[in-house]
């Protein structure tokens, strides 16, 4: 009997309706349990995408060093794509990341190195450039890797397709790198220009300088 490994369990995660929503509306708003996938949460899916291609790629081979910056959700997926991978990781982030998640980080066996809090994301991606043009791993760079949004135009996009039968009118998402919602965007467009997609950022954000 053969039986599946951690990375075919990321993905295909449940859509449910939610039903206890403010006034009296017909609409059904359903939700993505992207908090399935085995590292907790949707950064899996990019994670995965970007050092599997990578690879195949020829740009990176199992016992090299990765390098990311990133204080969320994505370190704890890469932490656990690489481990599995056969790759070393090394997550940049600022001090002011949660314990928790430099626990988690941890736990996967990533080496973890703080910046201050004033230098924040920006100074932690500044960091991994000049650690990636001095020889010590080479850098994923989730915000500008193609891989990002291809998992979810591959993966996110044609689940929400198929498991509403084409009847998707809208798609929210939140922006961090916006992997998400342009993948997902890109694939739902491609099969119904008229699916809306509103864009949700929190007040006050800072985004990285060039994102802006």
């Amino acid at each position: 009997m053969e039986y599946p490994t951690i990375d075919e369990c990321i993905g295909n995660t449940r859509l449910v309706r939610l039903q206890r929503m403010p006034g009296n509306t017909s609409n059904i708003i359903l939700a993505k349990l992207e908090g399935d996938n085995p590292a907790g949460s949707v950064k899996d899916r990019p994670a995965m995408s970007m050092i599997v291609n990578a690879q195949a790629r020829g740009d990176i081979k199992p016992g090299d060093r990765l390098i990311e910056a990133t204080s969320g959700n994505t370190g704890i997926a890469l932490a656990m794509a690489a481990v599995m991978m056969g790759y070393q990781m090394t997550l940049i982030m600022p001090d002011s990341a949660t314990t928790e998640r430099k626990m988690a980080m941890r736990a996967y066996g990533a080496e973890l190195i703080e910046v201050s809090r004033e230098q924040g994301m920006e100074g932690a991606r500044d960091l991994a450039m000049q650690m990636q043009s001095e020889g010590q791993g080479v850098v994923l760079d989730q915000f500008n890797n193609t891989d990002n949004s291809l998992s979810h135009f591959q993966g996110t996009g044609p689940e929400i397709w198929r498991d509403t039968e084409g009847k998707v009118t809208h798609f929210v998402s939140s922006m961090g790198t916006t992997g998400t919602i342009m993948g997902v965007s890109a694939y739902l467009k491609s099969k119904n220009q008229n699916v809306q997609i509103p864009q949700v950022i929190l007040q006050n954000t800072r985004i990285i300088k060039h994102l802006k």
